[in-house]
C-alpha cells in the first residue's frame, strides 16, 4: 500500500464530503427559489468531477481492491 497515495485519497475525499454537503444546501435554495438552477448544473459538473477524482484516487491507494492489483 502506498501511504502518499493513501492520504492523498483520504484529503480529496474529506474535500467531497464537504462539497455534498455543501452541494445539498445550495439544492435546497434552488427549490425554495433562492438560488439560480444554472448554478446548481454548473456546481453539480464540479461535484462530479471531484467524485472522479477520488475514484481515480482510491484506484491509486489500494489497487487490489479495485481489481487493478
Amino acid at each position: 500500500m502506498n501511504s502518499q497515495a493513501v492520504q492523498d485519497w483520504l484529503q480529496i475525499r474529506r474535500e467531497l464530503l464537504q462539497m455534498e454537503s455543501e452541494f445539498t444546501t445550495f439544492a435546497i435554495q434552488v427549490a425554495n427559489g433562492q438560488e439560480s438552477e444554472e448554478l446548481l448544473k454548473a456546481k453539480r459538473q464540479v461535484l462530479e468531477a471531484t467524485r472522479a477524482l477520488c475514484t481515480a484516487a482510491y484506484e491509486r491507494a489500494f489497487p487490489a481492491n479495485t481489481g487493478r492489483g
